[in-house]
Formats: C-alpha cells, structure tokens, sequence
C-alpha cells in the first residue's frame, strides 16, 4: 500500500562560496572546511540574508536570544522526496539566522532571515538545500537541526542558539496520493486529494459537488488505490458510493456508516446501525448478509 505525507509553505535560496560569494540556486551550496565527522560543510544564503552572513556569528553564547524551533516537532521522520517541509520557529529579536543540519553525512548550514508567519517566522528550504539535506541522510541517522540567531544590523554580537532537534529521512520515497477530507474546500466539504513528491503540489476537489452530494464525509481507500468508498450525508447510515480512483468511475450506490476492501480490492466489507455485509466491490453485489 503506498503512503504519503504532506507539507508546503515558499521561500527562496541560494549557494555561497566559502568565502561568502553569493551564487545561484543551481550552484548546489558550497563546501567548505570539514565540520566535522568527515563531512564537508555545504552553506546557502536565503533571500535576504547578507554576503558575510556566516562571519557574524562568532560572538559569545546569549540565552536570552536563543530562538525557539516550533516546527517540525522533534524526531519527525520524513521520506526524502517530501521535497517542501516548512521550519516554524520563534526568532526571540534575532533578525539574521544560522539553521544548520548535521549527522554523520550531513553538514549545512542556512543562513536566513524573518519570513514573518503570526507571531513568529518560517523557512521553507528550496530543492538544492533540501537534496543537500535528504539525500545524504538516506543512511537513516539523524539530522541533528539548530537554529542560531544573532541582531543582524550588527557585524558582530552576543549569539543565541535553540536546544537541537532531529530530523530523520526514509531510504526511500513515497510515491501515491493522500486521500482527506477538508470541511471547506470550494465551499463545501470534499474528499481532497493530494499528489505525492512534486515540489508545489496543492490538494485537488477529488470529489464533492458537484461530484457527489454536498455532505462528503467518511471514506476508504482500497490497499492497492484502485478504489474508494465514500460515505454521503448523515451516517444514519449514509448512503456510500463507490469509485475506481483513477478515472474517478462511479462503479455503485449503497448504504453504509463505514466502509473496508479486501486486499486485493475485489470485496469491501460495509456497515450500517445494526450489522456488517460483505459485497463485489465492482458491482456492489451481496456476497454475505449478515457477515458474522
């Protein structure tokens, strides 16, 4: 069965030499000395951030400007084609910013400043700071993530830095489409879908009105996505319809609270008030009533 994962927000960046030469997106960041564990540093400037970003972070350790990291949560594991994952964090007066990713095959280093968001900021890294990223912790270990954070009209000050993180990548990708529901999407509700591993991919009206019934609710997926069962309306029991994914096919209309397919999707076990009922999922055809 595949799976998947979402997330999405916008900034964009760009590589720096090793002696802070803004480049372009394309250059890949650029290593410098060894920081450790044998890795090379890779550094990138985002929009905003000065030329000399790197070089004013020397200052001493200040809690009090220690900014605070909200988001993702700590230990978040991530397949490495999620491709866009927003940072949240709290800059605590902090208004030039050092986010930096390290294992034992990862050293990066982000500078970047305020991106505002509420009551604090985000970071959304672009592809070639994200491939710098997730496709070395491939290997599973984690990434340890720091935020620093120092008064950017300064050339040098006092440094605050966030308690560290980590972030872990799966050695593979996820490939799929996620199936929610949204209460409000173009006016009502929807089973959305959303299509896996493109960078800025946003959810689609899979199916609502004027697909179905404006009440779309509780809804099963087959293991193999070939088909799925959408309940309509109160659960009293509701009235379910039966698609193949793809082409979006309505294949049949039946009644039931909840829905559940076979393995192979050729049966789907169905509920209402009193009892359960196996049917042919392509025809909707009663196999087993009352299934025991």
């Amino acid at each position: 069965m595949k799976t998947t994962l979402f997330c999405a927000c916008l900034v964009l960046a760009c590589g720096c030499s090793s002696a802070e030469r803004p480049t372009t997106a394309d250059d890949g960041g650029s290593p410098e000395a060894d920081g450790g564990g044998g890795v090379m540093r890779q550094t990138f400037l985002a929009t905003g951030a000065p030329a000399d970003a790197a070089s004013r972070f020397g200052g001493a350790n200040d809690p009090a400007r220690a900014p605070t990291l909200v988001y993702p949560l700590d230990g978040v594991i991530v397949p490495p084609n999620l491709r866009e994952l927003a940072f949240h964090f709290l800059p605590a007066g902090n208004t030039l910013l050092e986010l930096t990713f390290r294992s034992s095959s990862v050293d990066v280093a982000v500078y970047l400043t305020c991106t505002p968001l509420g009551a604090g900021c985000t970071y959304t890294p672009d592809d070639p700071v994200w491939l710098a990223v997730a496709e070395p912790g491939r290997d599973g270990a984690p990434v340890e993530v720091r935020l620093r954070g120092v008064d950017g009209a300064a050339a040098a000050g006092p440094v605050g830095a966030s308690a560290p993180q980590t972030l872990q990548f799966t050695s593979q990708n996820l490939d799929g489409g996620l199936y929610y529901w949204a209460t409000s999407f173009g006016g009502g509700t929807a089973i959305v879908r959303y299509d896996f591993g493109r960078r800025g991919q946003r959810g689609e009206n899979y199916y609502s009105s004027p697909f179905a019934s404006p009440c779309v609710g509780c809804h099963a997926l087959s293991r193999n996505g070939l088909k799925i069962a959408v309940g309509l309306g109160s659960p009293l029991p509701a009235d379910l319809d039966v698609l193949e994914t793809g082409p979006r096919t309505h294949l049949w209309t039946g009644l039931g609270n909840f829905a559940a397919f076979s393995p192979d999707a050729a049966e789907i076990v169905t509920s209402d008030d009193t009892r359960l009922i196996l049917q042919a999922a392509q025809t909707g055809a009663v196999l087993v009533d009352p299934l025991d």
